[in-house]
């Protein structure tokens, strides 16, 4: 039985979209027969958690850290983590075994993979959930709330060296193939949602006034706001938020309008239901260029509740899904017009009906586990 080492800033008892991926990636790979063991930072204090297929090294979380990072003293905020881990592991791990780095946009875990393939000779993977933050993609980067050096070169040191990479959007798959033709295996693996909720298409009934439903974080990098703009400039539709609004000040002065209803955040589970019942359309908004190298998860959470996409985004694979496959209709997050039109051309009921089969129709294809398969065909090349 092969071992394969998963390392993650995040896991359980954490929660969250990210750790829930994490967590079905680990069991997939046990099922396969890989015995797995996840090594992940120790937030809590300052001990060493060992057990069979768990190891904890202490990181207490420290702003400077961060601050470090983002004036290029420290290569990413995860350096004094990755310097304990590796003493911790180099005697631990075998030159046969599999180390299997996940980013979601820090560098530690996966400069961590670097130094023990160079001590160990043992194989090297990368799996990129969000491009590294502040590198440049295709020449653009994301914009750091204060300040951040580019990390181009912090990333060069790394990534290229790894014996595959997997990323989870095409345009992020081209960009690195681009950017270091020296890589061995760049493949692409859309993440998918990670469980199957029981609803059927006879379920869905349209709603009338039609129901446009945005659910999640709400911050510049979303804008969601520009939903609710939208929707007081048509008719028969409304929009339901729901989150956090009452910490966003765009949304709060929508919150006396009778076609706008801002409801509070809510479990998982709750929210899934709210979803599935009382939405028609979900929404699906991102902010600036560079977020096209990203697939939001929100996209496949809407295809999995059987709903079709309105999207105000940038060009990428999120915007080519959607509109390729007619599961609604993406527009370019600066065309306002262009939104307006999308939710009237969805107003249409046997239009809206279609978007809908086309998403049922295609739903099982999204699923994690059946996208995530392809990545054990590869893990057998090494």
């Amino acid at each position: 039985m092969r071992k394969i080492y998963f390392f993650t800033r995040s896991y359980l008892p954490s929660v969250g979209g990210g750790v829930i991926t994490r967590l079905r990636k680990v069991e997939i790979f046990r099922n396969a027969g890989y015995d797995v063991t996840v090594v992940t930072p120790n937030y809590e204090n300052k001990t060493i958690i060992c057990s069979e297929n768990l190891i904890k090294i202490p990181y207490l979380n420290n702003k400077i850290d961060l601050w470090f990072e983002n004036f290029g003293i420290y290569e990413d905020y995860l350096d004094k983590w990755v310097r304990t881990s590796y003493r911790y592991l180099k005697d631990r791990i075998k030159k046969d075994d599999i180390l299997f780095c996940t980013s979601g946009g820090e560098l530690g875990m996966i400069k961590l993979g670097f130094l023990l393939k160079k001590s160990l000779g043992c194989k090297f993977v990368v799996n990129f959930h969000d491009p590294i933050n502040y590198t440049t993609v295709n020449g653009l980067s994301r914009t750091p709330p204060v300040f951040a050096v580019k990390r181009d070169a912090f990333e060069a040191k790394y990534v290229p060296e790894a014996d595959m990479v997997i990323t989870s959007s095409m345009t992020l798959n081209l960009a690195l193939k681009k950017k270091y033709p020296r890589i061995k295996m760049v493949k692409n693996c859309y993440h998918g949602y990670t469980k199957k909720i029981p609803i059927s298409i006879e379920e869905k009934k349209n709603s009338y006034p039609l129901r446009i439903l945005y659910g999640g974080v709400l911050a510049k990098e979303q804008s969601p706001e520009i939903l609710a703009e939208a929707i007081l400039k048509t008719t028969n539709v409304e929009g339901i938020f729901i989150g956090k609004y009452e910490n966003y000040t765009p949304m709060l002065k929508y919150d006396k309008s009778d076609r706008i209803k801002l409801l509070p955040m809510m479990s998982h589970d709750q929210y899934i239901i709210t979803m599935s019942k009382s939405a028609d359309i979900g929404f699906l908004s991102l902010r600036g260029d560079y977020w096209g190298a990203c697939v939001p998860s929100k996209l496949f959470e809407y295809i999995n509740m059987g709903l079709p996409v309105l999207a105000s985004i940038p060009l990428g694979d999120a915007f080519d899904i959607i509109n390729e496959n007619n599961y609604g209709r993406a527009v370019y997050y600066k065309d306002m017009n262009g939104l307006i039109e999308a939710i009237k051309y969805m107003s249409n009921l046997d239009t809206l009906d279609t978007m809908r089969r086309n998403v049922f129709e295609d739903r099982e294809k999204w699923a994690f586990d059946v996208n995530f398969a392809n990545v054990l065909e590869w893990i057998k090349e090494l």
